[in-house]
């Protein structure tokens, strides 16, 4: 069965499963609800039904099941519906069963052939940005960054990269105080949140000497479940000296390292 097969007219689940055998019919509709919430963020009943084609009654009733059993929650303001941080532990569970920075090495070391930078792999872990994977500049002025060190989100690519994309629910809290490591930090949150909306708008980050003098840097999320409508995991990163890594520099980069992040996302997903 395609997701086509089930979006509009006569395809509604149950004419889709009217041709299909060996298929739980209860469990496919929970799934396809838990599928569309993951989109939607919240929804109640009706548009649930609208969008599935499923009865507003057996939509209540698959509602109440996948509530009683953790996975969905139910918002009284509104009687609507929203998935638990239960779908958030099994995907973290989920993403720990395979190894990343060995999918994502062949991509990382092509971008670090082909533009002659530093690159890196980071997550977010808590406010910060773990680097799991670096690759160094073979240029004699370069950027070094050691597996494994971390820095503060807001001030490097990577984790600007990341913040960006993350549901508000899901964002770190910032810093009860900001702090100037460098001379282009970043001191206040409205420049922050002005940095991750442009972040949004363009579909990558950069830090202009924000987390060390004179570096700047790059860096595209990665995505897991769907392309940019997916869940963020990570970010790709490249990292150099601002006389060499400038505004032109960047610009030229963006579509290279924005097209590494997007390959990663897929080779995790096959």
């Amino acid at each position: 069965m395609t997701r086509k097969a089930i979006d509009t007219g006569t395809n509604t689940p149950d004419a889709v499963l009217a041709k299909e055998t060996g298929v739980d019919k209860t469990l496919y509709k929970g799934l396809l609800l838990v599928e569309l919430l993951s989109k939607t963020r919240r929804a109640g009943v009706s548009e649930l039904a609208a969008q599935t084609g499923l009865t507003k009654s057996n939509v209540h009733r698959l509602m109440q099941t996948l509530c009683r059993v953790g996975w969905v929650r139910k918002v009284e303001a509104d009687s609507s519906y929203e998935l638990s941080y239960r779908c958030w532990e099994v995907a973290q569970s989920w993403l720990s069963s395979f190894d990343m920075p060995r999918i994502a090495g062949p991509f990382l070391a092509d971008l670090a052939a082909e533009t002659q930078e530093t690159v890196h792999l980071g997550v977010l872990e808590g406010s910060d940005v773990t680097f799991v994977v670096t690759i160094d500049s073979p240029l004699p002025l370069r950027t070094y960054m050691r597996r494994g060190s971390r820095a503060p989100a807001y001030c490097v690519a990577t984790g600007k990269a990341i913040l960006a994309f993350l549901p508000p629910e899901e964002a770190p809290p910032l810093p009860d105080k900001l702090l100037s490591y460098a001379a282009g930090s970043l001191l206040n949150p409205e420049q922050i949140e002005a940095e991750l909306q442009l972040t949004r708008e363009r579909g990558y980050a950069t830090n202009r000497a924000e987390w060390q003098d004179q570096i700047n840097g790059i860096a595209a999320p990665v995505y897991v479940g769907g392309g940019t409508s997916g869940s963020v995991i990570a970010a790709v990163g490249l990292s150099g000296p601002a006389e060499r890594l400038n505004q032109a520099a960047i610009r030229r980069y963006a579509p290279k390292v924005k097209a590494a992040a997007a390959a990663i996302g897929k080779a995790i997903m096959s």
